[in-house]
């Protein structure tokens, strides 16, 4: 095992703080019978290998020994090693959860940059990190292509990959299985060879529900294509078991699209209306099942999904009423819900707001104290989103 991980030269090749002669010392260790061990190790690859998101040069090289290490039933922690090849491969799955990983699009921004040119790029940046006293940061435009490289370099490893674990699919370890299984979808160049082992999990009623609606979203987002599935999803959408019916809704709104049908678009506006016990990761996917609700539903109904958000962001603004924090903490969910695509460039007119944003606005007018005490209220939320932060001025816009 690991046989050849020392004939790579990894300080020729770069991580975050470097020459990256480090991994393959942290990579062994993954095999430690220390679980302290091993967490630190882990700890030391996200940050070098993974740092904060960034792929770098070293990072593709990594991925075989990692691969290598999860197909080896001795090594502890195996589903840990999976999430940081999923990372690896993707950044932050978050990202990713309605539409696809977007590697067509990375590899038109990499255009003809090929490996000379990734060298010559490697060469400057080792320089760069180790004249302490003269360094100069290279080239802005040359440090973009060479990470986005380095992303596509790391997707492609591992993707070439993944039919290797897909034997773990129905491993005893629920973790690890799970792990795959989720990893599994954000590869749809493999999907002829994982869309059929996911529906086979998703279809076998020996397995548990939560198994089962993992394996039939990942097959979903792998294949982007609801025929395979129908069947199964008419059935599953009928369920008993709600984590199986949310998840035939999922995937059929991930695979068709506007084109789902009622039945799912229910689910949907169902599970994505407010819920005390919502989990934050449902089924340790990367959003709640609330989120990501609402989310495919404005895929699939854009005027049911604004009547849910509205009613999301209602409720959201008075649980938070009584908190007795500070207005800006009370206001942040609120506000994340309302602009779930982030702060506007320029000020949009109140009658072109959405529903939620339009709630949000009028509980500010109906509660001025809001905007009072700032840097403790929250008139910097609402200048954020260029929105009037004072209460005159946001009477006055709502009224124009």
């Amino acid at each position: 095992m690991l046989e050849t991980l020392d004939d790579v030269a990894w300080d020729r090749l770069s991580h975050a703080y470097g020459p990256a002669g480090d991994v393959p010392a942290l990579i062994k260790l993954l095999t430690s019978a220390d679980a302290e061990t091993r967490d630190q190790a882990r700890y030391g690859l996200y940050g070098n290998i993974f740092h904060q998101g960034t792929r770098y040069e070293a990072s593709a090289h990594a991925v075989p020994f990692l691969v290598e290490l999860t197909l080896e039933p001795s090594i502890p922690d195996r589903a840990e090693i999976v999430l940081l090849l999923t990372g690896l491969a993707i950044g932050y799955p978050h990202d990713y959860m309605v539409s696809p990983f977007p590697v067509a699009e990375l590899r038109s921004a990499v255009g003809g940059f090929g490996a000379t040119w990734r060298a010559d790029a490697s060469a400057r940046y080792l320089w760069w990190v180790k004249d302490i006293e003269n360094r100069q940061p290279p080239n802005e435009v040359e440090r973009q292509i060479a990470n986005a490289l380095d992303e596509l370099r790391v997707y492609e490893a591992v993707r070439d990959a993944v039919p290797q674990p897909l034997t773990l699919l129905t491993d005893t370890d629920e973790e690890l299985a799970g792990a795959v299984t989720r990893a599994l979808a954000w590869f749809p160049e493999q999907a002829s060879q994982t869309v059929p082992a996911l529906t086979a999990v998703a279809a076998d009623e020996a397995q548990g529900s939560g198994m089962r609606a993992t394996a039939l979203l990942a097959a979903g987002m792998a294949g982007r294509d609801a025929c395979p599935l129908s069947n199964l999803l008419a059935r599953l959408i009928h369920d008993y078991d709600e984590n199986l019916r949310w998840a035939a809704a999922g995937t059929w709104a991930l695979t068709a699209g506007p084109d789902a049908p009622d039945t799912a678009k229910s689910v949907l506006r169902l599970f994505g209306e407010p819920a005390e016990d919502d989990e934050p990761h449902w089924l340790r996917w990367a959003w709640s099942r609330a989120d990501w609700s609402l989310a495919l539903l404005e895929v699939v109904d854009e005027v049911t999904a604004a009547q849910v958000r509205r009613q999301r962001v209602a409720v959201a603004l008075e649980e938070r009423w009584d908190e007795g924090s500070l207005w800006h903490n009370r206001l942040v969910t609120p506000f994340q819900l309302a602009y779930p695509d982030g702060e506007p460039d320029e000020p949009v007119p109140f009658a072109k707001l959405t529903p939620a944003q339009r709630c949000l606005v009028e509980f500010l007018l109906s509660h001025p104290e809001a905007l009072e005490g700032d840097p403790e209220g929250g008139g910097y939320l609402l200048r954020e989103h260029c929105l009037p932060d004072e209460h005159p001025a946001l009477a006055a816009y709502a009224a124009s």
